[in-house]
């Protein structure tokens, strides 16, 4: 025979049951939550929905800490560079060319591990603080170069805007592999001929056969050697 007690507890209405409570929510525990389910190999897209079931949370609840979307990715994408910055190597006032060239491989292999937050990478947002370490670093490297002012600008601005360009579009691709639906980037609408496209006809085999990741590379040596030939010797300069 079952005791009173044990009796009581069976047969209390499922209501009156202790439920299992909700997670208790911070934003460091939203970025942690957000990070895991980016490395997910099907995740394409990051969603409050998807954040709260990963932790055991009302999706609203993550609204007391983030206002909206754009907030949440920001502190995301700011995240993911921190993970840059950690794994970086090298001295930006050494070898500063090989700095730059292996922090923009890193950059790209992060966030190729987090596509889901790659394709972010270069819209416009807020800047975090693991974002505006990593810009300063890339100063510091360029005017070890020996550029100033304008030129130190311009060049940055070159290398940033293949680093952030390519790292979406290469992101993009990884997705698209994923659900697939990849196709090749070039997709003529109307038939390459010898008559009306002489030079695409001409190489339209290795045009097709492009690789984004070769290419990104290419262009970053090529925007490291515009910005040695624009700081003159390319000797080391102090940092005044």
């Amino acid at each position: 025979m079952r005791s009173s007690a044990a009796g009581e507890h069976e047969d209390a209405p499922i209501a009156s049951r202790r439920r299992k409570p909700y997670a208790r929510l911070d934003r460091e525990s939203i970025v942690d939550a957000g990070m895991a389910v980016a490395r997910r190999p099907d995740t394409e897209t990051i969603s409050f929905r998807t954040l709260g079931e990963h932790l055991g949370a009302d999706p609203t609840a993550i609204y007391r800490h983030f206002r909206n979307k754009d907030e949440l990715l920001a502190a995301l994408v700011d995240r993911v560079v921190g993970v840059v910055a950690q794994r970086l190597t090298g001295d930006p006032e050494g070898d500063w060319k090989q700095y730059l060239f292996d922090g923009a491989v890193t950059f790209q292999d992060v966030f190729l591990e987090h596509p889901a937050l790659g394709v972010h990478v270069a819209g416009t947002r807020p800047l975090g603080a693991a974002e505006l370490r990593l810009l300063d670093l890339t100063l510091a490297a360029l005017h070890h170069a020996g550029l100033r002012d304008d030129e130190l600008m311009r060049s940055y601005g070159a290398y940033a805007g293949v680093l952030l360009s390519f790292t979406a579009m290469l992101c993009h691709d990884r997705l698209a592999v994923r659900a697939e639906n990849h196709v090749a980037w070039m997709r003529p609408s109307v038939e390459i001929s010898a008559e009306e496209h002489p030079a695409l006809f001409e190489q339209r085999e290795r045009f097709a056969a492009v690789e984004l990741r070769q290419s990104y590379l290419t262009a970053i040596e090529v925007v490291l050697d515009a910005a040695e030939r624009a700081a003159g010797s390319g000797e080391p300069a102090s940092r005044s």
